[in-house]
């Protein structure tokens, strides 16, 4: 998360200086390109990524967001009366915020459906197998039933290969984080 926040604020320092001599929506065309970019890479990597890489990543997302949340509040207030910023800040911060926690929820959501939808393909394909099996002779059967337990245990393996997958992000995010926290406490 560090990258992102540091490219972010970079952003954000850089986004206020130059708001005033180029027009604002040219810097939220400009975040929303940049914040895509590193989305579309983020969801292409794999087990071989280094650390270098997601830290670019992240750092163009913290950047396009950056460059687009800033001009977003500067021309969602600019039309208000000045006796009204006030509400109009409050009223923004919570829009913000609320988009953000349902924009979250959604995608567990959605990523929780389709790996739930994906494991039922599989499953699938296994009950498919033996069905199968009832129109063979008994030597036959027994051929699909090594089958299918040579099946299960790839399952079983495959399970399991995701467990150690999932462990190793979470563990190069453990790492992440420490490595970020240290550089932040300036050890």
């Amino acid at each position: 998360m560090a990258p992102r926040g540091l490219g972010s604020m970079v952003a954000m320092a850089v986004v206020g200086r130059f708001m005033h001599r180029y027009d604002p929506r040219l810097f939220l065309y400009l975040g929303v390109l940049i914040a895509a970019l590193g989305t579309f890479l983020l969801s292409r990597f794999s087990l071989n990524l280094s650390v270098s890489d997601y830290v670019l990543m992240s750092t163009l997302q913290g950047i396009g967001m950056g460059l687009f949340f800033v001009p977003l509040a500067t021309l969602s207030l600019s039309t208000l009366p000045s006796k009204n910023i006030a509400e109009g800040v409050g009223l923004f911060s919570f829009a913000r915020s609320l988009g953000t926690s349902l924009g979250i929820s959604l995608m567990v959501t959605l990523l929780s459906c389709s790996e739930q939808v994906n494991w039922n393909k599989v499953e699938l394909g296994v009950n498919e197998m033996t069905d199968k099996r009832k129109q063979y002779s008994p030597v036959e059967k027994t051929k699909m039933a090594l089958k299918t337990i040579k099946t299960t245990l790839t399952l079983a393996q495959l399970s399991s290969t995701f467990s150690d997958e999932q462990l190793t992000l979470l563990n190069l995010v453990d790492e992440i984080y420490i490595k970020y926290s240290f550089l932040a406490q300036g050890k």
